[in-house]
């Protein structure tokens, strides 16, 4: 037989089959040494990477059903089956929305669930970004994707999680995007406390009492939240003004007894009797 010299292993292993593991669809490669090339060979691997950017590029696809759809199109001449769709999505662990810089950019896609500022461009526009992302009334996870040359340009007073950079290879990026969403959920419910009809959220200082917002002042806010999340317990006048007003704090006990006179008013009639007095000794929460 005659054989071409110098094949490199992708031609190999197309070239020469195993005869028997060649049964099956002629359009789809079942030869195990076929499939490992097509995964691994460089060649492909350096080609998939320029057909995703070109797909990613083209703004006219702007969900991944739609690029799926367009690179069946392109590989096979015809639109995807939705099984197809839902098969290739299942490989997809993000899908992602992208915004302009700018400081209103976090309300443009309230539902994320994390961040990418890309700051390999303007600094001073990633900034503002993850600034107003910070200060925001619920801040997401939030990572900075920036050059080495501009590291020392990064500070803590912008809030962000992490920061990566452009050149990072696919597993860094996924497994920091995994643990900043990780962090943060863990975060947010260490941060929230639900006690009976009473939701305490001490990122946002809202308290609601079924659903609904109650105004209450910074103080009055950590009175409620200390009573709360310590059912049970009493407290005296001055362990409350230690722990919510702070040890250089120098009024009285009588203060103590004012906010809590504002926080029962604020909860109504039905849950002001949860604050109980304990006569010539302080206060507690009654009920988990």
């Amino acid at each position: 037989k005659i054989r071409r010299n110098f094949l490199p292993p992708m031609m190999l292993a197309f070239d020469y089959p195993v005869p028997f593991n060649t049964i099956g669809r002629r359009s789809v490669s079942n030869v195990p040494a076929q499939a490992l090339i097509l995964m691994n060979d460089p060649f492909v691997v350096e080609q998939s990477k320029v057909w995703a950017e070109r797909v990613l590029a083209d703004h006219a696809l702007m969900t991944p059903q739609a690029r799926v759809g367009r690179m069946y199109e392109a590989a096979f001449a015809r639109p995807a089956t939705e099984a197809e769709v839902a098969a290739a999505l299942e490989f997809l662990d993000h899908s992602m929305a992208t915004a302009a810089l700018s400081p209103a950019f976090n309300s443009s896609h309230g539902d994320a669930d994390l961040l990418l500022v890309d700051a390999t461009g303007d600094l001073g526009k990633a900034s503002m970004a993850c600034r107003s992302n910070a200060t925001s009334e619920v801040p997401r996870p939030c990572v900075v994707v920036v050059n080495d040359g501009a590291l020392a340009a990064l500070k803590a007073s912008w809030g962000f999680d992490d920061w990566v950079l452009p050149t990072a290879q696919p597993a860094e990026v996924e497994t920091r995007l995994r643990l900043v969403a990780e962090r943060a959920s863990g975060y947010r419910r260490g941060r929230a406390a639900s006690i009976g009809e009473l939701d305490i959220d001490e990122d946002t200082y809202v308290v609601r009492l079924r659903g609904l917002p109650l105004d209450l002042t910074f103080r009055e806010f950590e009175l409620l939240k200390y009573l709360a999340t310590n059912p049970g317990r009493v407290f005296t006048r001055d362990h409350l003004l230690q722990e919510v007003w702070g040890y250089d704090y120098y009024g009285g006990a009588r203060t103590v007894d004012v906010h809590v006179r504002r926080v029962r008013a604020k909860l109504g009639s039905e849950h002001a009797a949860r604050i109980k007095t304990v006569r010539s000794v302080g206060y507690r929460w009654e009920g988990a």
